[in-house]
């Protein structure tokens, strides 16, 4: 049989998932313990999360992944002081293009919009130089290569 069948299906979207919930804690870690587990447990309630388990439609899978990196990047004030927030940033990059290839153009339209939004908006107040953003695309474009790269080979 190619491909996989439904009990891989179900396998791989707990797997999806449960990532989910690793890179929202990640995200919110520092916040009180007690917010950051409320942060963890509605995330749950996301259509996403919720239909992941009835049926493998990556269109919301696909959407999900893509609308929170962007946000989060956009919203954060941090996005270019560690390396980490951009392996962090480009992970999800690759999640979506392995989610849903034939969506690519779009992704790293979004992607690239908003990130290039944040870095212009970190440059002009002064909070980091061009070299950092120009280690971050470097690191986004690195970590997103080591999950979806095989998808462009």
């Amino acid at each position: 049989m190619l491909g996989y069948g439904e009990e891989q299906a179900y396998q791989i979207l707990t797997i999806v998932v449960f990532i989910c919930q690793l890179f929202i804690a990640l995200i919110f870690r520092r916040l009180p313990f007690f917010v950051a587990v409320s942060f963890v447990a509605t995330s749950l309630l996301v259509p996403f999360a919720s239909l992941c388990a009835l049926e493998f439609r990556p269109d919301l899978m696909w959407a999900t992944v893509i609308s929170r990196c962007s946000v989060l990047w956009l919203c954060s004030d941090r996005s270019f002081d560690k390396a980490g927030y951009s392996l962090c940033f480009g992970a999800p990059l690759g999640l979506a293009l392995v989610i849903k290839p034939s969506t690519f153009l779009i992704t790293l339209l979004v992607i690239r919009g908003s990130w290039f939004s944040a870095a212009l908006r970190a440059c002009l107040t002064g909070k980091c130089g061009w070299p950092r953003v120009l280690l971050s695309a470097i690191l986004i474009l690195g970590s997103a290569s080591a999950i979806a790269g095989w998808l462009w080979i």
